[in-house]
């Protein structure tokens, strides 16, 4: 075999044994010629690192064929606040929604969450979570009845009868508190009478002469 043929040869052998591999970094797609036999090697030969934190579409030990492709979520350091805690997390998700679930972190109706869960997640983002809690204390107060007194003339001077006796009412108020952040943001006050005060009704009467007039005066009861 001739030298030239040989060289020929080399070559061809050498052209049947590369692949091609597309690897999608940080979403950018870049194709390399690769004679290795896994991803590792793959990365190694390419001068491609990754972190522990990121997220690969393919094992570092899976093998790699003509027309492999390998994609690498990068992952992003977000500063999470929330519970009274603030902590520096690594996330190859897409929004602030899939974090917090991601991280355990469940939410009440009255929450409020900063940026919003929809936002998409960049390098360095805070994420803050702010705990908001509403409480109702609950009062009863008494209400006092009202006396009406009115004249009877049947009745002797100096006597009180008592018609209808009064009996006391009962206002209940609720007092709805917003707190954020342990600190009372709002408050609403509900009143609500919850048994109307009932009147007593009495008669009286008292007479004194005085310069040959006679007065009239009622005398209140309690």
């Amino acid at each position: 075999m001739s030298f030239a043929l040989t060289i020929c040869l080399i070559m061809l052998l050498h052209g049947a044994s590369a692949k091609s591999v597309t690897v999608v970094d940080g979403g950018k797609s870049t194709v390399i010629q690769t004679r290795t036999s896994d991803v590792s090697a793959l990365f190694k030969e390419a001068g491609i690192t990754v972190g522990p934190n990121d997220r690969l579409s393919a094992s570092l030990t899976s093998s790699v064929e003509d027309g492999t492709r390998v994609v690498i979520d990068r992952a992003m350091s977000v500063q999470l606040v929330a519970d009274g805690k603030k902590e520096t997390k690594y996330t190859t998700v897409r929004t602030v929604g899939d974090l917090l679930r991601d991280e355990g972190i469940a939410l009440s109706a009255e929450d409020k969450v900063t940026p919003a869960l929809t936002a998409k997640i960049d390098e360095g983002l805070q994420v803050k979570v702010v705990r908001v809690k509403r409480e109702v204390v609950t009062t009863e107060h008494p209400m006092a009845y009202k006396v009406i007194k009115t004249a009877d003339q049947s009745l002797l001077v100096g006597k009180t009868k008592v018609v209808q006796t009064g009996k006391q009412g009962l206002l209940v108020k609720k007092v709805r508190t917003r707190l954020r952040r342990r600190q009372a943001r709002r408050r609403a006050t509900d009143l609500q009478i919850a048994r109307s005060a009932d009147r007593a009704a009495s008669r009286s009467r008292r007479r004194e002469e005085k310069g040959g007039r006679r007065i009239a005066c009622f005398q209140q009861i309690g």
